[in-house]
């Protein structure tokens, strides 16, 4: 009996079949090829990743609670975002197509074009010959939004925005975030908190169901409380997180922990980002840029923008001793604001050296906080000479005037800085930098400590500001009129 050359094909089509929709990693190396020229680099992350996309999406598949949102943070070049954004949904689909997803990038424009190499693979002859079966519905097939079918079945859908887009009546069994934030807002905490804030709504009221939708977010560090930062501190223990640095040492590790054991010579991927790379990547793009994109952190090897480690501890300071004292109040707006008011107490000694004495820090609301700055005041004494950051506007007018009426007997004065926090924090940095700070050992060290490490990129930049703010009162003198009331 003769065996036709098609029956044969057609066998191994199936079979083929059942492997990629068995196997996403599978299914990943196999349509590489579609809209990639340059051959797939395998390594050891790609089928780890791949194989926990998997697990997450097979609960799903069963309309089963999931275990837990993913987070992954990994450097460029290492085909995250063909992996979660491009191929996955793809995958998804091959096994229920009926699922829904929601992809969100910092630009329309990236998420679109996302979107549009995805509908490419799914329109290519490669994906028609093995699972011709699931199509674009050709009345909705857009960048930004196209939905599935399979045989002449409506199923789910891929809708493409950018954060603060719009999201009216759509719903997604996968919410996927790639680059949420834009790099360039990283450094505005305004732009930082309002991205939270509308990823917030977003992951709350855009799943189709609370206990089974997954949330998947893609990204490098940009910031301390960046959409990573942020969704770890509030939900901790029920994110998965992902972290695999282009290169670990004893202070950066990955996360989980266990996948130490897959680096060489503590590098992730030696054929695509090789030590070479690497350090033409750090020359090229600086420490800080580095630190975030390649190692996933913050904080550069090198130091930031404050080196703590030149920050010296004393035990004791004979406050006679100094030429000036200052404290120096940078005062939230509201206990809901999210910032906190901040009292740097600072001394400056005949040598030029600067001594920060104690740190005030809280949340309060407005009457408590002027009952605080009155009786800090009072422990400091007539000598410490008080200064009420007043913010731009006749409501930063306002309250400053009514903070210097409250301390009514203390010499106090209202400094109306001038630049960004960052241009103001400088002078203070190039002091500490180069070991001509000091401060009082206290309770307060600590986060007082984690501040500076992290500024700019940090949560928190009050402590910062207050400090700097105090610095340079002490660096002119008290030249500024005093306000009496």
């Amino acid at each position: 009996m003769n065996i036709k050359v098609k029956d044969l094909i057609a066998t191994d089509i199936a079979v083929k079949r059942i492997l990629l929709k068995s196997s996403f990693y599978e299914f990943f190396k196999f349509f590489w090829d579609t809209i990639n020229h340059e051959e797939l680099v395998d390594n050891w992350h790609i089928k780890y990743l791949c194989d926990e996309l998997q697990s997450v999406a097979e609960r799903v598949f069963k309309r089963e609670p999931k275990l837990y949102d993913l987070i992954i943070n990994m450097p460029p070049s290492s085909s995250k975002t063909s992996i979660v954004n491009i191929y996955f949904p793809l995958w998804c689909w091959i096994n229920d197509f009926t699922l829904q997803f929601i992809n969100i990038s910092y630009s329309h424009q990236l998420s679109t074009a996302i979107s549009e190499k995805c509908r490419d693979i799914m329109r290519s002859d490669k994906f028609q010959t093995y699972f011709y079966d699931i199509k674009i519905k050709e009345d909705s097939d857009t960048k930004q939004y196209f939905r599935i079918q399979k045989d002449r079945t409506i199923g789910g859908f891929r809708y493409a925005t950018s954060t603060g887009g719009t999201i009216g009546g759509i719903h997604g069994h996968f919410i996927n975030l790639d680059d949420p934030l834009n790099p360039t807002d990283s450094l505005s905490d305004v732009m930082v908190r309002n991205s939270n804030e509308w990823l917030d709504n977003v992951l709350y009221s855009r799943k189709v169901d609370s206990k089974v939708s997954v949330v998947i977010l893609v990204m490098q560090r940009l910031h301390e409380n960046d959409p990573t930062g942020y969704m770890l501190s509030k939900n901790a223990d029920k994110i998965k997180h992902i972290c695999l640095p282009a290169e670990i040492d004893d202070k950066n590790l990955p996360t989980p922990i266990e996948l130490k054991k897959y680096y060489k010579n503590n590098l992730l991927d030696e054929k695509r980002l090789s030590r070479e790379i690497l350090e033409q990547k750090r020359t090229e793009m600086g420490d800080y840029a580095y630190a975030m994109q390649y190692l996933q952190t913050i904080v550069p090897k090198s130091g930031g923008f404050f080196n703590v480690e030149k920050l010296i501890t004393v035990d004791t300071f004979n406050e006679s001793n100094a030429v000036q004292i200052v404290r120096y109040w940078d005062k939230a707006g509201t206990h809901e604001s999210g910032c906190y008011t901040v009292g740097v107490k600072m001394a400056k000694t005949p040598d030029n050296k600067f001594y920060i004495l104690d740190v005030v820090r809280g949340q309060w609301e407005a009457s408590e906080r002027e009952k605080i700055i009155k009786q800090v005041a009072i422990g400091d004494g007539t000598d410490t000479i008080i200064y009420i950051e007043q913010e731009p506007g006749s409501g930063g007018k306002e309250s400053a005037e009514a903070t210097i009426r409250n301390l009514a007997g203390f010499r106090c004065i209202a400094d109306r800085p001038t630049g960004d926090k960052i241009k103001r924090a400088d002078v203070f940095a190039v002091q500490l930098n180069a070991g001509n700070v000091y401060m009082l050992r206290g309770g307060w060290n600590a986060e007082y400590k984690r501040e500076l490490e992290y500024f700019p990129y940090g949560k928190y930049k009050d402590q910062v500001d207050a400090s700097s703010g105090a610095f340079n009162m002490l660096a002119k003198g008290n030249k500024a009129k005093v306000l009496n009331y």
